[in-house]
Order: C-alpha cells, then structure tokens, then sequence
C-alpha cells in the first residue's frame, strides 16, 4: 500500500472513530450500515437469493456481507489497486478484476484466491458472467476478453479501439455487448468473434453501462444525463428519458426484468424511476456527494447505495425508508438470550439485531417485539410500516411466523421492509417460535 492510500485509510478510520465517540457521548444511536471499506465503493452486486452483498473499493479490496445483518462475512484483499468491479459466478465463487489489471478468482469456505489472471494492459473497467467457467472482461485497453476460467487462458479477444466503459451478456448468451468511452456500443457474436452491430448510442460520450439480471435490458447513461434503454436482443432502442438534467450522474443501474432504473448523481440524490413510461417514483437524499454505485435487490424491494461516506446504505423503495441495523448505545438493553441455555436462544440472536424486547427499550430498525404472539401486524403505533403490514388484518401466530421463515419475508408480506431471510430447517425454526413465545409473552 502507498503512503497516500495509507493516509487516505487512517484519515477514513479516525473519521469512523470520532463518528462514534459522539454518538456515545450524546446518547445517540449509531446507524450501522455496511461499513468497512476506506475508499469509493465502485461496484455493487446482490446475489441472487438476496442474501449477500458483493462490493469492490478503490481501497483495493472487494467485500462480502449478510444483507439481513449489514455485516462483513469477508474481506477479499489481493488486489494492487483499486478495484472497479466484482462478480458473483456461483454463490460461492466470485471474481474481481480493477486497476492492476489482474481477475482474481475466489472460492471456497474461506473465500480464498484460486487463480490469478493478467488479463489486461491496464485498468479493467468491467467484468460479465456468461456461465460459471466462462467471463468477459473490458479494459481501458480497448479489448474485450473471453476467458476459458478452468484454464485460465483467453478464448477470444475482440477490439472496440477504444476505452471500454462496460460489458453485457445477451440473455441466449450468444452475444457480448460492449460500450466504448466515445458513446459506441458494440456486438459481437461469441461464437465465431464477429462483430454483428455497432451504433452510436451517446452524442458526446458514454461514461455507464449497466444490464439487467435477466439479460434482456440494457441502460447505458452519458454525460448529459440522458438514460436510455435498449433491448439487448434486437439491439435497438426502448426508451430515451432526460431525467434531472440539471444535475450530473455518477451511478446506475436496472432491475432484474428492466422495467425499474436507479439514478445516482453528484449531489447525492438518487433518483427511481419507472423504465417504461420515465416517471419519477421516488427520490432519495443518499448521501452527501456523490453517489458511487447502487444497486437493486432481486426482489425490486431494496435499494443500495453507496457514496462519498465510503457506507453502502439500504433503501426501502416503496416507502423511501433507511434500514440501518441500529446499535444503540445511550443504555443498556436486557439480553437475557446471551444467558439462556434455551435451543433457540442462539437463533434469536440474529432477530435482537433489529427488533427491541420491550416496548420501553429504545426504537430499533424493526418493531419491538413485546406481546408478539396474538398481536395483529403493523400494530405497534411507534413504529411506521410498509403500507403493506398496515393493511393486513391478520396476526402473528406460530403458524405465521413459520411462514414467514418458510416462503421468506418478501413472498409472505410483498413491500415488507424486512431484509430476506429463510429458516429451511423446521426443527430449528421450531425452537425459535419456542423461545419468541418464552420471551415475549408476558409473565
């Protein structure tokens, strides 16, 4: 590490620090958010169950956390520089490519590094998955590269001349789509390296590329903050929208099936809007500068976010909604399950993160928890719902608890501000509603 990027990390530590110290001594309580990195988060990726996060920092390191818990699971550090992307290639396989121009591969329990590619004269700018053993990377260098991963070589190498911003996967995956700096972008078929298509798609430039996780979808965004959408597969343009043209973009991204954008800009701001018909559905203040990288859950329920504070935070999208995990540390809390000998005690632990046991305690990111069993949804009148709980006239009962473990929180409530999280195990998931009933119904 140099003596800038040291600076740079203590001056990020110290900050972090101080942040607390006054949080404590004013009796606040502390957002927690996905901290951890000391650079600009570049990259954000949601597996596909929504249960981690994948980040890639100019700290020169790429990070795995649990959604649900906004904590680190691992720090993937092999990088000598900053990162600009990372990518999930199964659930337990990942690969991560930046300034150095090296992919590195991780897998494995401890998420250790498999192989190390020199793929590139330069920075690498993105990577795309085609399947589990086969990636595409493009490079400040102008090339794109299919990469064989079981033997780390090159299959085919394509030229855009020029730098290249991003790269995308038809849904067939047939074709590479790739888009240049100048505002070009490009197709090719995979098969045989010909180039099929090319278009200006930007007047001035190109500075973002992002496609949807079914690979139908493409939004590409210039400089003059125009957003377009294009159909990867006819490789023709949907829509074109001017959307906060006063204002500079420096982050996007699509949903899954394409028809919901999230725009990043200088200020802060990011703005959600509907793909179809370019209507603004929400704005949020996200930051205080720039917006680096966001990203949308599978689910279309959450938005992250990640900017100048150097924190990926999460958004409910239908009601504009923070949800940080709190950590508050103005007074004490009963923790009576840290004692208990009880066989869900140890489950509930991840249910303390967000939810309060008394209604005395201070206001968690969840509703307290006193007087759950028979207590009607979207009750507790502190606390502000999704519309969805709010509407419901149903109540919580061992058979909707189990339920709502079982199908996940986003399928048994739709719109619930509840991060996704399952219990498959039934005898575990038993003995948790066991030990809710013990602690929370009165004596």
């Amino acid at each position: 590490m140099t003596m800038p990027d040291t600076c740079h990390l203590f001056d990020h530590l110290k900050r972090v620090a101080l942040a607390s110290l006054l949080l404590i001594a004013f009796g606040l309580p502390a957002v927690a958010d996905m901290i951890g990195h000391g650079g600009m988060i570049r990259s954000l990726r949601i597996s596909a169950d929504g249960s981690t996060v994948l980040s890639a920092s100019f700290d020169h390191s790429a990070r795995l956390w649990l959604f649900d818990e906004q904590s680190t699971i691992r720090v993937l550090d092999g990088h000598d520089g900053p990162l600009n992307d990372a990518v999930f290639l199964t659930a337990n396989r990942i690969a991560t490519a930046g300034a150095d121009g090296q992919i590195i591969i991780w897998g494995g329990p401890e998420m250790k590094i498999q192989k190390q590619i020199r793929a590139h004269a330069g920075r690498i700018t993105s990577l795309a998955t085609v399947d589990n053993e086969h990636l595409i990377s493009g490079g400040w260098d102008g090339k794109i590269i299919l990469w064989d991963l079981s033997a780390s070589k090159a299959i085919t190498e394509f030229n855009m001349k020029e730098a290249v911003v991003g790269v995308a996967i038809t849904a067939d995956g047939k074709h590479l789509i790739a888009a240049g700096r100048s505002g070009n972008i490009a197709r090719w078929r995979l098969s045989d390296g010909i180039r099929t298509a090319r278009l200006q798609a930007h007047k001035v430039s190109l500075f973002q590329l992002q496609q949807s996780a079914n690979g139908q979808r493409l939004l590409t965004v210039g400089p003059d903050s125009f957003v377009k959408i294009w159909d990867l597969e006819k490789f023709r343009l949907l829509h074109e929208y001017g959307i906060a043209a006063d204002r500079r973009v420096s982050a996007s991204t699509v949903n899954h099936s394409g028809n919901l954008l999230a725009i990043g800009y200088l200020d802060g701001t990011v703005m959600i809007v509907d793909a179809n018909t370019g209507e603004i559905r929400r704005q949020l203040q996200a930051d205080d500068g720039p917006v680096w990288s966001i990203a949308i859950s599978p689910n279309n329920q959450f938005l992250l976010s990640a900017g100048r504070s150097e924190r990926i935070r999460v958004w409910h999208i239908a009601s504009g909604d923070r949800i940080s995990v709190s950590q508050d540390t103005s007074q004490a809390r009963p923790t009576p399950w840290l004692e208990s000998k009880h066989p869900g005690a140890r489950l509930f632990r991840k249910c303390a993160i967000c939810h309060a046991l008394t209604a005395d305690e201070p206001q968690r990111s969840g509703p307290h928890f006193a007087g759950l069993l028979g207590r009607q949804m979207g009750s507790v009148d502190s606390y502000r719902y999704s519309a969805t709980l709010q509407q419901r006239n149903i109540f919580w009962n061992r058979n909707n608890l189990e339920r709502l473990f079982i199908l996940g929180p986003d399928q048994f409530l739709p719109g619930t501000k509840m991060p996704v999280q399952k219990i498959s195990n039934a005898g575990q998931l038993a003995k948790l509603i066991d030990y809710l009933e013990i602690l929370t119904t009165p004596d």
